[in-house]
């Protein structure tokens, strides 16, 4: 009799092991990982973006709560035992989320990508306001470093929970500055570096054409040293650097070949401390 029972006994508990076992994978089929960030897709977002993660059943008919949220994500909350988390992603590129859900771990693969600014560049006048728009990144993880000249000077604006009040090399966590001087400069941005170089010290220069895809710019005049002279140039309208190098100052010229139509900003750099820009135009 007692043989029977034991039997019996073990019956049932294979049955329940395999009744169970079908039901976790019924369970993790219709179980999925919902991402939510302002209507993006993952792909559109970053690092340093703040979105939410859920549990959730496709056929609505199972109602689980979460244990624990573990993997390629950083969450807010203390603990994560809910069934929703709001966090930020780890890393770059291929990213996997899990999320215990009592006899089953649901996980879900993401692909995120870099940080990035949507504008390059923009123009500040004197008495105007200008807005370089960050995108991907949260207002508290937006960094700028404003590089300013030698007795430029960047003040709060008058009104606005925006305002900056910078002065030389100081560090911002906004987007719009106002400048106090009767000056025109040109932001240069890269990601969220933002390089405030000062006005041209003369008017533009025409670049003369040698051939259909080369120009050539005199720097006789300029004040140079006996050693090559190191210069970049940026494209103005798009704040991206074109061209860097060497220019022996005994040839007193800078041969810019396939540079296409366009204005540029020149930086010439005499000396560590002593930096000259120009407007160049080509056309």
């Amino acid at each position: 009799m007692k043989t029977v029972f034991s039997l019996l006994s073990c019956c049932l508990f294979f049955m329940a092991q395999t009744i169970n076992a079908q039901l976790a994978e019924e369970l993790k089929k219709d179980l999925e990982i919902a991402f939510a960030h302002y209507g993006s897709p993952p792909s559109h977002i970053s690092t340093l973006d703040f979105c939410e993660l859920e549990i959730r059943s496709k056929s609505g008919q199972h109602s689980v709560k979460v244990g624990r949220w573990y993997g390629d994500f950083h969450a807010m909350q203390e603990g994560c035992f809910t069934n929703s988390v709001k966090g930020r992603f780890l890393k770059t590129g291929t990213c996997t989320v899990y999320a215990d859900c009592g006899s089953v771990a649901i996980s879900r693969t993401f692909e995120i990508s870099d940080p990035y600014l949507t504008s390059n560049s923009t123009i500040l006048s004197y008495g105007k306001e200008a807005t370089v728009e960050v995108t991907n990144l949260p207002r508290e993880k937006v960094i700028i470093n404003w590089l300013v000249s030698d007795g430029l000077e960047i003040v709060s604006g008058q009104g606005t929970t925006k305002a900056v009040f910078t002065t030389k090399k100081n560090v911002s966590s906004y987007e719009y500055i106002v400048a106090n001087v009767q000056s025109e400069v040109w932001i240069v941005s890269l990601r969220n570096n933002v390089n405030v170089i000062e006005r041209p010290q003369s008017d533009e220069i025409q670049v003369a054409r040698t051939s259909s895809n080369s120009f050539i710019l005199n720097v006789d005049q300029e004040p140079v040293s006996s050693s090559p002279l190191k210069y970049e140039l940026y494209d103005q309208m798009r704040g991206s650097l074109m061209r860097k190098g060497m220019v022996e100052s005994k040839s007193g010229v800078l041969n810019f070949e396939n540079v296409p139509k366009g204005v540029y900003v020149l930086k010439l750099y005499l000396d560590e401390k002593n930096i000259q820009t120009r407007k160049i135009l080509i056309n």
